[in-house]
């Protein structure tokens, strides 16, 4: 990580519509050169909000600046990136009781939950199942090639922050992604397998609970061509063989691309050692 991205990322002139609060940023940095503990940055990448006369309006460039970081940043900042935003939901609310209601977070009160987190991540990006739709089968392959690459990355700070009820990240876009990828024809050869590999494996273990208890999911109430069973919008165990199944298919399937291949056999390897070890 250099200073410069760090540099970048902070409001010109002090003007925080432009960019963050530069010890939001020096929080980050300190954090992440492992030099303070996830406690301690919460509290000070925080520390800018909870004492603005205007925490609604300026909530968004903090938003902004994790979504960066975990975008933007080192593969391997990631695990420590959502041990931050675990830090930060268990803060103390801050006291806006002086504040009119119209300065106060409009989403719910802070820190639990990061409200609006969720929403400011979604409204980032379209789905790859979107992005398709709209065309992306026409672009370049190095364009299609960036989607790709960008949605496993999504995928994989998604399936992180949802298996632990973090940021307003649903396990719902999981169901949706594995099921969309899984249990209907593609709209692009194996562009939505690499990313719901990484729902499996990551949350493959809350997929299980959840066919265990047939938790119920807006993601699996789609009809899919592939998937025949009789729960529509439930999670079971006959879904989650069947998504095993749909998996052992496309890594015995000669035309898979590499970064299908791979994508599928790190993920089949992963849920076979978990297996092993029960």
């Amino acid at each position: 990580m250099s200073d410069a991205w760090f540099a970048q990322k902070v409001a010109p002139d002090g003007d925080t519509t432009d960019g963050c609060h530069p010890e939001e940023a020096q929080a980050l940095k300190v954090y992440l050169s492992g030099n303070s503990t996830p406690s301690q940055a919460a509290q000070a990448v925080a520390k800018p909000i909870s004492h603005s006369p205007d925490p609604n309006g300026d909530l968004p460039r903090l938003w902004n600046l994790l979504t960066d970081a975990l975008l933007e940043l080192p593969l391997s900042t990631i695990p420590s990136l959502v041990e931050l935003i675990r830090a930060i939901d268990a803060l103390p609310p801050p006291d806006f009781s002086a504040l009119s209601e119209a300065n106060r977070p409009a989403h719910g009160q802070l820190w639990r939950g990061l409200p609006g987190f969720g929403h400011f991540w979604a409204d980032g990006y379209p789905s790859l199942r979107q992005w398709l739709n709209d065309g992306g089968n026409s672009k370049p392959a190095a364009e299609r090639e960036a989607v790709v690459s960008r949605s496993i990355r999504r995928a994989e700070i998604e399936a992180r922050l949802a298996r632990e009820g973090l940021a307003g990240i649903p396990m719902d876009w999981g169901y949706e992604s594995v099921a969309d990828a899984l249990e209907q024809s593609p709209t692009e050869v194996g562009a939505e397998i690499p990313a719901a590999c990484k729902w499996v494996q990551i949350a493959g273990e809350r997929f299980r609970e959840g066919a265990q208890r047939g938790e119920s999911s807006w993601g699996l109430e789609k009809k899919r061509d592939h998937w025949n069973g009789e729960e529509k919008s439930h999670m079971s165990a006959e879904r989650w063989t069947f998504w095993i199944r749909r998996l052992r298919e496309i890594e015995a399937n000669e035309k898979a691309s590499k970064v299908v291949g791979d994508a599928v056999k790190e993920c089949l390897g992963s849920i076979d050692e978990a297996i092993a070890e029960k």
